[in-house]
């Protein structure tokens, strides 16, 4: 007999030019459709799958507007001088994917210093260099003509040409000064007087993104959005953030080239690889103290030398690995034994607790290693770096019994060793308690908190017997504490029974019913490590690592109570797997998932 699957392949909402060959927001039905192919269902929950459908972007940057289909929302404003202001009539076309909800707005014609226009500002971060783009899709209302509209500030203009046979989408990209203003209609006032005809238009699917193209659209109403996940038959996965969050385009953290760290809206999937396979990061909440993390020359920080001149700071000299020019340039002089040269934060920089640092460096047409110091007392870090790419420092954590400083540059006083001149670029700089560092949050005046990430799919298979695997895209320690999830069968609010895969000191397999069942071992775990437990229903449970068996138990245990499959995370968000989920597998096969 065929198990009944409950399979979760992880997919995003198609979108315009992306997979399964959906024009517009339309859920990609990969799984669906295999199925009705006659092939064999699919049983994983994962992403870049081997067969290459269903393919989600990589740190999809979101829709930074709201309301981006209802143009007569508050949000929306409009605007006139000397002529009328534009006429908004809701849902009266058939929009790009299919629905009635294209929006038709009649903007009169201007000429001199006349405008009608409808606008919105964006709630997208803004920093100087961060290059942003504005789109829209238009179609004319039975004719065919211009439409004008621009980003600001500063203002960059576009046309776009439209007619009542096809939908167009336009779109326009600039270097912001600060938040985005999207403004679509006619307005002679802003490019020297051109004269603009009438236009009766449809309008739908406004977005603006930070990349110099416009991202795949994403749907938006109240807040900022970007591209859902779902299973393999479309099953919704809610995900829970309540914070932004930077995502990582790169391979790896030794190669980060500028504009591979995305700032993911609230609530947002980041799915990335960083050198594993393709999956989501699942983080639990961190606090970055060091404060203006990316402005080394304010006053929170504080140059320091003994026997050779302070470091050389020259601010917002690069390109950051988020796209915005804050990178600060960074002249150190060398330093002998009894020396130093250094920009520090003083003591509260970094937590009482076991603490990770870390920080993106880039050398200015150089390489070498520069020193990062922290605590008190102080613990020396190496940070190599190479004019390729952006690294990320992520040296071993260290215990800090009383919290201190956090100093970056030449210390051979605390180092215990000269070292040569350093010319180099610096961004983004973090402590946080924790045993490995997580990824980044930017600060200024104040310390930033990452809120916990938690992701469910409702589950409506029988809980005994059962097989769970997933791999892990997080190299793990023996002593991976707190505990760190993988997958995790339980009562949404968290109470009653439930079944986990997931890393205490070691992999563990817990089943919690009637009884407890409990099988540990299998040691530690590298990037790309496959962990699988199984259940049988006379209470075996075995667990595996890489489809190896690693260790088994017997009791007697009947499992209920369990309504959701939490992705690396557990009830209440209490213990994520702080890395990248990928090929997470459910099945009341205990056989099934390996």
């Amino acid at each position: 007999m065929i198990p009944i699957l409950i399979s979760l392949l992880l997919t995003a909402h198609g979108q315009p030019g992306q997979d399964c060959n959906n024009r517009m927001g339309n859920r990609c039905r990969a799984g669906v459709r295999q199925a009705a192919r006659g092939t064999t269902p699919l049983a994983f929950f994962e992403f870049a799958n081997a067969q290459g459908y269903g393919l989600p972007p990589v740190c999809s940057p979101p829709n930074w507007l709201q309301w981006s289909e209802q143009l007569q929302n508050v949000v929306w404003n409009t605007g006139s001088s000397v002529v009328a202001l534009p006429t908004i009539t809701p849902d009266q076309a058939t929009a790009p994917d299919g629905t009635p909800t294209a929006d038709r707005v009649v903007f009169p014609a201007t000429t001199g210093t006349q405008y009608s226009i409808v606008y919105q500002t964006a709630l997208n971060p803004a920093g100087p260099g961060m290059v942003a783009t504005g789109s829209f899709w238009v179609k004319g209302n039975a004719q065919s003509g211009t439409l004008h509209y621009h980003m600001q500030v500063p203002i960059v203009s576009g046309t776009c040409a439209y007619s009542a046979s096809t939908w167009v989408q336009c779109s326009v990209s600039y270097t912001a000064s600060g938040n985005s203003v999207l403004v679509i209609g006619q307005d002679s006032a802003d490019t020297g007087a051109t004269p603009w005809a009438a236009a009766d238009v449809f309008l739908w699917g406004a977005a603006v993104n930070i990349g110099s193209s416009a991202a795949p659209y994403t749907k938006t109403v109240g807040t900022a959005a970007g591209p859902s996940v779902s299973g393999a038959k479309g099953e919704p996965v809610t995900w829970t953030r309540g914070s932004t969050a930077y995502c990582t385009r790169s391979a790896a953290e030794s190669s980060i080239a500028n504009g591979d760290l995305v700032l993911m809206a609230n609530n947002q999937p980041r799915v990335m690889a960083l050198g594993g396979p393709l999956g989501v990061l699942v983080e639990s909440s961190r606090t970055n103290p060091v404060l203006q993390s990316e402005s080394l020359d304010n006053a929170a920080w504080t140059l320091t030398a003994s026997g050779v001149a302070n470091p050389t700071v020259t601010p917002n000299a690069a390109t950051a690995p988020n796209g915005t020019l804050t990178a600060e340039r960074v002249q150190i002089p060398a330093v002998t034994a009894a020396q130093f040269s250094a920009i520090e934060q003083p003591a509260g920089a970094c937590p009482n607790a076991l603490d990770s640092a870390s920080l993106f460096v880039r050398g200015n047409a150089t390489s070498g290693t520069i020193s990062l110091v922290v605590g008190s007392p102080v613990v020396c870090l190496s940070c190599a770096y190479n004019s390729t790419g952006w690294s990320r420092c992520e040296p071993a954590s260290f215990t800090l019994a009383s919290g201190g400083l956090f100093l970056v540059g030449n210390d051979g006083v605390d180092c215990g060793s000269g070292q040569g001149a350093q010319d180099v670029f610096i961004w983004g700089t973090q402590c946080e308690a924790g045993a490995y560092a997580t990824s980044y949050m930017p600060t200024a005046s104040v310390g930033v908190t990452r809120s916990p990430e938690t992701a469910v799919a409702s589950l409506t298979m029988p809980q005994q017997p059962i097989s769970i695997a997933w791999t892990s895209g997080v190299a793990l320690p023996a002593a991976a504490t707190p505990d760190r999830v993988g997958v995790m069968l339980r009562a949404l609010a968290g109470s009653g029974d439930y079944s986990a895969a997931y890393f205490q000191s070691q992999f563990r397999a817990d089943v919690v019913g009637t009884a407890t069942n409990v099988v540990t071992g299998a040691g530690t775990s590298v990037v790309g490590d496959r962990w699988a437990m199984s259940h049988t229903v006379s209470g075996v449970l075995t667990t595996f690592k890489n489809s190896n068996q690693t260790g088994t138990a017997t009791l007697a245990n009947t499992l209920t109570g369990a309504t959701v499959i939490g992705i690396g995370d557990s009830p209440a968000g209490a213990s994520q797997l702080d890395g990248i989920n990928s090929r997470v597998c459910v099945d009341p096969s205990p056989s099934r998932c390996r």
